[in-house]
């Protein structure tokens, strides 16, 4: 297309098309392109299909190659496609293997997953898999009585061969057997349930409609054109001795092995191929070769005298294309040679001293091979005219059986692999069919802005094993944020819904229960890990912008996109306000998916969405254990959010240096001061004071009061609980994780706060009263034992929290909230959660 002798200028798709059709079809030499070329996207209304995958997405669910990610076609079928027919070849001509049959039925979804089909086919191919999949009687290719086989057939290649007059028997017995078989499956009663599925989803591939009787029609007529000319039999015949050659009579007839290698290899081009009994002017040619084989044959009999001699073998020269008789410098004395025998010369003139020809052979050679010539000559103008027949009436017949074969091949192997799998067909939102055009449309004007469900019931990863993995059950309409510790599988999650909507979008199998439902999306976009574009001058962060905007471009209410960490390639800063105003834009324009994030500081920016109500919160649950060695993942979606990337452990749990953990540590530790010190430039001395003023001018509930109310409002949560000294903590605050705020009284009067979050309020509490002197000493120089002493806790502010990922959320928004507002905290580290886990804070 880019030939310079060949203008490509277009201002247009229709304009693209139709100067790549033309040019495609001078290069091939075809005379009428409208048969050969197949537009699918034309005249089809966008709401009624879903768009081509994206490059990003396709490498993403593993469509198409990429590091690190398992390639989802070698899921799809299995890793070969064995047929048990022992008595017919099971495959091509081309001696195709178990691993090419494989292959085929991998381009097959490619292509399919690549291009998704309209939605009326997509529901065609999952009742074709159903039935598939419940049906009892064997297909052609493993039936051994009846001789059908199904060979896989490139119908690019046929197509090509054919119109250009040269498609070999090989590949006419070829198509032959896919006529035939093809036909069996559509008249046989046996098969009627899948029947109807197959004409339609194949006039979709073929890109015209297709009629059951006509192709059967067709196929009868192809059949009696090509048993008029060729032999049909699957199996090559074994090349016969001329006429009146019976060397099994001869004492020698081991010798006579040469001898036939040579007339295989020039009569294997036409020998077995054609019918002799329909085709008269080849069965004459034929007869001509025989008389020329038998006269050659008598004489080397007669010249090199082997019927009465055992010394002397005959050689085969195959690229001199003659006979010649061998004999070691001890046998010529024993050999009786006729008087015309001379050393024989090769192609290029050289003499061999052993070998031996005659003049009688030499010309009876030489008839034989002009005899082939002929033969060669007349076998291929009768599959010339044949050719010329089959393009004139048959193609399009071949374009569709070769679809449906194909199409067979596929399905077989895709529902073995999900048989073996696990995997199962999810049930499809419906798709109403308008009575007045007979047109597939939805009927709603609204069908733009209703969102789409999907509730995938135990889904897991399409590369794992059902029963070596853990499975999820996926509720989704809207947005949802996924928050967890590193290698929680979040990208894990996210993949495996992707591939479940791609599949069952398309009609195929999925990795999950069969009680799922999906809705019909029009686009799924998947954006993961971004690199940088140095041949697009492309910084990771201008590429990942680019990819964005591919979102919100094309994406609306009934499209799925899953975004993992947006953001990263900038500063946490805008990062996080790019993050928050994206996932904004997502829910303003109803679209369905997950944005998975660490930037946890998104959750404290005035967003115009909430959380949970606007948007799902979920979270992937990381134990770790008491000593901290090891960190686990549960693997499980629940409702919630993680604030805790836990990345220090597993940078230590991969092998970084532990020098280097500590040191990150420790500059970590500086970020939360760093941020008060910067925070509180702003705020005037004046300001202060009247913080610290109207604190100490309130009785000691009345401060806790004061602050309850504050972060119930903060933290939009059920109601504080507030309990003062002399009273038990409420019984349904044990066992369940929750932040808490300590009011703690010195003897001098002065009053402090410490925020927390912990599982066991009881167990926490107890802690604290053994501790708290000593922090309070350290905090105050000067303090006498007997002050120390007097410290003690006043009160305490309670709020449940729906799990600890949400209690650590809650403890960093309490902490810098009450810090910026001027209020004494013991608890000022704890906004990153420093101190995560320690039931002391003396540590």
């Amino acid at each position: 297309l880019f030939d310079t002798q060949k203008p490509f200028t277009f201002h247009s798709i229709p304009q693209f098309i139709e100067q790549a059709v033309r040019y495609v079809s001078d290069d091939l030499g075809l005379e009428d392109p409208q048969s050969f070329f197949v537009q699918v996207t034309t005249g089809i209304q966008s709401e009624l299909r879903p768009r081509p995958v994206y490059l990003s997405t396709a490498q993403q669910v593993g469509l198409i190659r990429a590091p690190h990610i398992p390639f989802l076609l070698d899921y799809l079928v299995p890793e070969s496609v064995q047929s048990i027919n022992n008595n017919q070849a099971p495959f091509t001509a081309e001696n195709m293997s178990p691993k090419t049959e494989s292959a085929c039925a991998k381009r097959f979804f490619a292509r399919w997953l690549l291009c998704p089909p309209p939605y009326t086919i997509a529901d065609r191919m999952q009742n074709l898999l159903r039935q598939l999949n419940l049906l009892q009687v064997a297909l052609p290719s493993s039936l051994q009585r009846s001789g059908y086989v199904f060979p896989l057939l490139n119908v690019e290649r046929i197509v090509t061969a054919i119109y250009r007059r040269s498609a070999s028997v090989g590949i006419l017995r070829d198509v032959y057997s896919v006529v035939n078989a093809v036909e069996f499956v559509l008249r046989s009663d046996e098969y009627e349930s899948i029947t109807a599925d197959l004409i339609t989803i194949g006039s979709y591939l073929c890109g015209e409609h297709v009629e059951l009787e006509d192709i059967l029609a067709r196929a009868r007529q192809l059949r009696k054109d090509l048993e008029s000319t060729i032999c049909v039999e699957l199996a090559t015949a074994e090349l016969d001795l001329p006429s009146g050659f019976s060397p099994s009579a001869s004492p020698s007839f081991d010798q006579y092995r040469e001898l036939n290698k040579f007339f295989e290899d020039n009569e294997h081009s036409f020998r077995g191929k054609l019918n002799l009994d329909k085709v008269p002017e080849m069965a004459q040619v034929v007869q001509n070769v025989d008389c020329c084989a038998n006269e050659l044959q008598n004489c080397i009999q007669s010249d090199f005298a082997l019927h009465s001699q055992q010394s002397g073998e005959l050689e085969y020269r195959s690229l001199d294309s003659a006979v010649v008789l061998k004999l070691s410098a001890k046998d010529k004395k024993s050999v009786a040679l006729s008087d015309d025998c001379f050393q024989w010369r090769d192609r290029k003139g050289k003499q061999h001293l052993c070998l031996f020809s005659s003049r009688k052979v030499t010309h009876a050679t030489d008839n034989y091979l002009s005899s082939v010539r002929n033969a060669n000559e007349t076998a291929k103008r009768v599959l010339e005219v044949l050719n010329s027949r089959l393009c004139q009436h048959h193609i399009h017949l071949l374009r569709v059986v070769a679809v449906l074969s194909e199409l067979i091949h596929a399905t077989c192997a895709h529902v073995e692999s999900a048989r073996q799998r696990g995997w199962a067909l999810p049930e499809l939102d419906r798709i109403k069919v308008s009575e007045e055009d007979k047109q597939v449309r939805e009927k709603s004007e609204d069908h733009q802005a209703r969102q789409v469900e999907m509730s995938l019931d135990g889904v897991f990863p399409f590369w794992l094993s059902r029963h070596s993995c853990i499975s999820n059950d996926v509720w989704m309409k809207g947005m949802a944020i996924l928050t967890a510790a590193n290698m929680a599988g979040k990208s894990t999650i996210m993949r495996s819904i992707a591939v479940a909507a791609m599949l069952a979008n398309a009609g195929l199998f999925v990795p999950c229960n069969g009680g799922s439902r999906v809705g019909r999306y029009d686009c799924i976009y998947v954006k993961s890990a971004s690199s940088d574009a140095p041949s697009e001058g492309l910084s990771a962060f201008a590429f990942e912008m680019d990819e964005l905007a591919i979102v919100f471009r094309d994406c609306g209410a009934r499209s799925l996109v899953l975004l993992d960490e947006v953001g990263r390639g900038t500063s946490s800063r805008d990062g996080s306000a790019l993050s928050g105003a994206i996932l904004e834009a997502l829910y303003e324009r109803k679209i369905n998916g997950v944005f998975a994030t660490h930037l946890h500081e998104i959750f404290s920016l005035p967003l115009h969405v909430s959380m949970p109500t606007d948007i799902d919160q979920w979270t992937i649950p990381v134990h770790l254990e008491t000593d901290n060695s090891t960190m686990f993942s549960t693997f499980k979606i629940e409702k919630g959010f993680c604030t805790d990337s836990l990345a220090m452990h597993t940078a230590k749990f991969r092998g970084i240096p532990h020098e280097i953990v500590e040191r990150a540590s420790e500059l970590a530790n500086t970020f939360d001061q760093i941020s008060a010190h910067c925070g509180n430039l702003h705020k005037t001395t004046a300001a202060v004071s009247s913080a610290s003023a109207e604190l100490n001018g309130i009785a000691l509930e009345s401060g806790l009061q004061i602050i309850s109310k504050e972060l119930q409002d903060l933290l939009k949560c059920t109601r504080a609980i507030l309990v003062h000294d002399g009273y038990d903590i409420p019984p349904s605050m044990h066992a369940m994780s929750c932040l808490y705020i300590l009011n703690i009284t010195r003897a001098d009067g002065e009053e402090l706060f410490y925020v927390g979050e912990t599982d066991s309020i009881a167990r926490r509490l107890d802690a604290h009263r053994k501790s708290i002197s000593k922090k309070v000493s350290r905090n105050a120089p000067g303090s006498d034992s007997s002050s120390s002493a007097r410290v003690r806790i006043k009160s305490v502010c309670l709020f449940s929290a729906q799990n600890k990922s949400q209690a650590r959320l809650f403890e960093s928004m309490s902490i810098k909230y009450l810090r910026e507002r001027g209020y004494p905290l013991l608890s000022q580290a704890d906004a990153s959660h420093n101190q995560f886990g320690q039931a002391r804070i003396s540590k």
